[in-house]
């Protein structure tokens, strides 16, 4: 008996340490938190809703608030409802990755707005890491149902360049070959050991049964939703009012490195790609919406190309649509672009550099009611 508890305590005196030991070495990476990205039926994932925490990658940290509908949120709070909105659409640059709540190109962008306006319109963030063009169409689409009262200024979509692959990976999702599902691989322990030994045991499982020659990085801390397997593709695969054979899907269309080395859209990539932009235009048809494309300022010159010559095809649905580019060259910004940690995203000082230039062009558009 005697020797029994001498050894609980001897075990628990160890975890102790152990615990004191991984507070020091890491200090809030293990800590308890909430989930962060949750799965969704129908994009695969989305934001959690209602967060308001502080969370910690490998190397750096970012406040991030979301509404009741999983939206970024700013420094101004929620969006009410009876005003005037204008929406960001994206994926990781225009959700703000790796920055603070006050630090993303929506806040810029409505700090500026809100300056030169008198206040009355507030803009949207719907950016979400991950996302191809589809799954922001649905994201988009979404937020103009359930707010069918409301005045929508403008829409300005962000085209990034993996974009093309984006949208082939998240396809499974849209037609139902593949389920994503809770995860438990989230810091959910009060205690930061456990939390330290669950992500280490995942991380080992994604490495050792990744196939060789693929990025076996461990999943994100952040993430909190299983990606689940993806059943074969279907003989005919249907999505948004277009239908293609499953076969003709090759590794040419979603490998994102063969395609910026060729340098150009495979035709299922652009067919896609034109598809979401579509979809896009015509979420907000009948409330006289003005949409801009942009592509962001690291975009390959040849990708950006591809962009505006869809812009120029794809259906409009009588919206007025206009095609920014990449409008804004890299040279143009003394100052690193990219944040030095592992977020690899843009700095505040840029997001803060592009919400003005993109403020700029949407003036010359006269979208706003400019009341000072």
């Amino acid at each position: 008996m005697k020797t029994a508890i001498t050894l609980t305590i001897s075990t628990l005196v160890s975890l102790a340490i152990c615990e004191g030991i991984v507070r020091v070495l890491f200090g809030e990476l293990f800590a308890q938190r909430p989930g962060f990205y949750v799965h969704d039926a129908q994009v695969g994932w989305k934001p959690e809703i209602n967060l308001d925490h502080t969370f910690h990658g490998d190397d750096f940290r970012m406040s991030i608030r979301t509404n009741n509908q999983g939206e970024r949120l700013g420094p101004r709070g929620d969006n009410p409802a009876d005003t005037e909105y204008l929406i960001l659409s994206g994926d990781s640059y225009t959700f703000g990755w790796g920055v603070d709540t006050h630090e993303t190109l929506a806040a810029y962008l409505e700090e500026l707005i809100d300056r030169q306006t008198g206040g009355g319109v507030r803009v949207v963030n719907l950016g979400v890491g991950g996302y191809g063009t589809l799954q922001s169409y649905y994201r988009l689409q979404h937020f103009v149902d359930t707010h069918a009262t409301e005045k929508i200024v403008a829409v300005v979509h962000s085209h990034v360049a993996n974009d093309m692959t984006d949208n082939l990976k998240s396809l499974p999702y849209h037609i139902g070959t593949r389920k994503s599902g809770s995860s438990n691989h989230v810091n959910r322990s009060v205690f930061r050991l456990v939390n330290f030994i669950n992500r280490s045991i995942h991380s080992r499982k994604r490495h050792t049964s990744a196939p060789e020659g693929a990025n076996s990085q461990p999943e994100d801390v952040l993430w909190a939703f299983s990606r689940g397997q993806r059943s074969e593709w279907p003989e005919t695969v249907r999505i948004l009012g277009i239908e293609f054979a499953g076969d003709v899907i090759t590794a040419e269309d979603t490998d994102e490195h063969r395609t910026n080395e060729r340098a150009s859209l495979t035709d299922l990539q652009r067919d896609l790609l034109s598809l979401g932009m579509k979809r896009i235009n015509c979420a907000v048809d009948g409330h006289s919406t003005p949409i801009f494309y942009q592509s962001v300022a690291t975009t390959p010159g040849w990708y950006d190309e591809e962009v505006v010559a869809l812009t120029a095809s794809a259906e409009t649905c009588g919206s007025t649509v206009h095609n920014l580019g990449r409008f804004i060259e890299p040279s143009s910004f003394s100052d690193p672009i990219l944040n030095a940690h592992s977020g690899a995203h843009y700095t505040p000082e840029f997001n803060a550099f592009w919400a003005e230039r993109l403020f700029a062009r949407l003036v010359e558009a006269d979208i706003f009611d400019m009341r000072h």
